[in-house]
């Protein structure tokens, strides 16, 4: 019987099939967050850090955005609805003090 399993790294795009007592294959997936790809999509400075936050973090706040970049809430909120817009957060659904964003 073969059976199929898929791993994802953040490495360069290969797909190699092994050849065992059972088949299977192993995906390596170029990691995307990096700050050429990031300003290749027109996102400014704070924008990129938020990005590479959530990464490291795995979700990001509008108070931990304020921080990072010493800047209003106003400004924070307009800079994540960008980065929800451009499809590189998407949000928690909660409104409000617990709202959060994750990577898309």
């Amino acid at each position: 019987m073969s059976h199929n399993l898929i791993i994802f790294l953040n490495s360069r795009q290969i797909c190699h099939k092994l050849e065992n007592y059972l088949d299977f294959w192993v995906v390596f997936k170029k990691d995307i967050y990096n700050a050429d790809y990031l300003e290749s999509l027109g996102l400014n400075i704070r924008q990129m850090k938020a990005v590479l936050f959530a990464k490291e973090k795995g979700k990001i706040t509008n108070s931990d955005y304020q921080t990072l970049n010493s800047i209003s809430r106003e400004t924070a909120t307009r800079d994540i609805k960008e980065l929800v817009y451009k499809k590189m957060f998407k949000s928690s659904g909660v409104k409000g003090a617990g709202a959060y964003y994750i990577l898309n």
